[in-house]
Parts: C-alpha cells; structure tokens; sequence
C-alpha cells in the first residue's frame, strides 16, 4: 500500500476480527506495535515487509517462524463481489474499535463489489497517499488500516486515534471530511480513473446502458447486439481505455447519490456527448 515503508500487519482467522496493519519508515516501531499487540492475544499471526515479496512471519506471541516470499492464501486476493453487499459496516466499525480503541475514527472505506462507489476506493488511495505518507513517524503510531469482511464482501478503511494524533494531522482530515463523508471524491481525476476501470470489468453493463443512450443519438458503427458482445467478460483493454476516455467527457454529469452508492450520469449530459463519444467507439473498436 505505502511503497518504502514496513508494514506490520496483525492476522487473525477469526472473521469477526479485521486484519489491522501499521506502517513505518523503521522496523522498530513496527516490531515495538507488534509486541504490543499479541499480547492482547487477539491475533493468530503477525507479518513484517518491507516490500512484495519478502515475510518475515510471528506466531500469536510475536516469536518469528519463517521468511515467506508471499502471505497470500493459494486462492488469491478476495475479489469484488458480483452482487451488491448487504447490511452495512457497524459491525465491522464496532470490531476494529473493539481492538484499537473507542478514540479511533475512520478515515475512508473502500467497499469491493461491484455496485459500490467508486470514490471510496480512489479516495482510501488518495488518502494514503496525501496524508498516511506525508504523517510524521509519531502519527505513523495511531495510524491503521483495517481490512475486513462484511458479509462476504471486502471492506478496507484508514483510521485514526483521533485522542493520539498531533493536531496537524486532525487538520488535515478536517480540511477533507465533508468529502469524506459525503462520499465525494478527493482528486477528482484519479477517482476517474479507478471508474473507468471498474466500470469495464465490474460492471459493463454501466457502459452498455450509456452507449444505448449515445447510439440513439450518434452512429457507433455497430448494432445494440454487436456492442453488447464487446462488453462481454473477460473485457479487452480496448474497453478499459475506451470507458476512461469516454468518462473524462462525462465528468460534469456525474451523480452522487451517497458515500456507499453507485455512480451514475446525468442523460442530458449524455446526450451532449453522444457524437464524441460515438467518433472514440468507432476510431478505438472499428478502425
């Protein structure tokens, strides 16, 4: 997540417990919170990295017993969920409280299935990247990342201990929390980004119903049937480029419902667009 720095991360089998992880330009610090931590005894396992492909994993006591090249299980990372989750994320709040703390508050919330926001994941990288990684090494050790699931479903957030952090962090999430918490996004261009992608892989249909929009009111070159099967899974890259450049030309018509909900766009504003939306359809799929 934070390229540079360790990561200390706190494993448990126990799905009712997220698996927490601390970040730091040192090992010291990381090893000290590690210490700290198993003997809560709350966690099966701990791992230290300092990059990829290197491990060095602890017991519940925090004893080393091996160097592995990947803590990944063979299945792989969770992947999104194809349907949307259902219930919402107390629990999971309460749960990491009940391990850091009542003082700790949540940052941001990356939801991974298909029909959630976008935001909050371009928003959850963002922060690492403008707040986490700019914190002083004292606010690096009231700082977590928790990553949990909810009903079969991934969630992963930054939290605070809003008690421990000097009052220039606290600053800086005030000058973001109203779009924090409204769910808007914090870089408008990388949020974007991460729609496009997630619209191309996740949820095609998205894209056929605007395109249905556009070909309506704009030649796209092919019949509803024939644009329909290059939306089919697995997408091309084709797809994936054409969905973001389609998108920059759509920003103004972007919808937020709320922090947790599917983006979706303005008609009319779709329809302004069909012709260049139409001219990037035929010169990325038909020439």
């Amino acid at each position: 997540m934070l390229r540079g720095f360790y990561s200390i991360q706190a494993l448990s089998t126990n799905d009712a417990y997220p698996s927490i992880t601390q970040y730091h330009r040192t090992p010291e610090p990381a090893l000290k919170w590690m210490t700290a931590m198993a003997k809560r005894k709350l966690f099966d396992a701990f791992a230290l990295s300092s990059s990829g492909s290197r491990w060095d994993v602890f017991d519940s006591h925090g004893k080393k017993i091996e160097t592995r090249k990947s803590i990944l299980p063979e299945e792989g990372l969770i992947k999104d969920l194809c349907e949307p989750m259902q219930g919402d994320l107390t629990d999971y709040i309460q749960s990491v409280e009940e391990i850091l703390g009542d003082s700790v508050c949540s940052l941001s919330f990356a939801v991974h299935h298909a029909s959630a926001s976008s935001v909050g994941i371009s928003n959850t990288m963002v922060v690492a990247r403008d707040m986490i990684m700019n914190a002083s090494d004292e606010d690096l050790e009231h700082v977590y990342f928790a990553d949990g699931i909810v009903n079969e479903c991934r969630v992963q957030s930054w939290f605070m201990d809003a008690d421990a952090v000097s009052e220039e962090l606290m600053d800086q999430y005030l000058d973001r929390y109203q779009w924090l918490t409204k769910g808007w996004p914090l870089d408008n261009d990388h949020h974007m980004l991460i729609l496009g992608n997630r619209m191309a892989t996740l949820r095609p249909w998205q894209v056929f119903s605007i395109l249905q929009i556009v070909g309506e009111h704009a030649d796209l070159g092919e019949s509803p049937e024939e644009v329909g099967q290059r939306l089919l899974p697995p997408p091309p890259e084709e797809l994936i480029m054409f969905t973001s450049l389609m998108l920059y030309g759509l920003k103004e018509g972007l919808l937020l419902a709320g922090p947790y909900d599917l983006e979706s766009f303005d008609q009319e504003v779709v329809i302004k667009h069909a012709e260049s939306i139409a001219g990037m359809y035929r010169d990325i799929f038909l020439l």
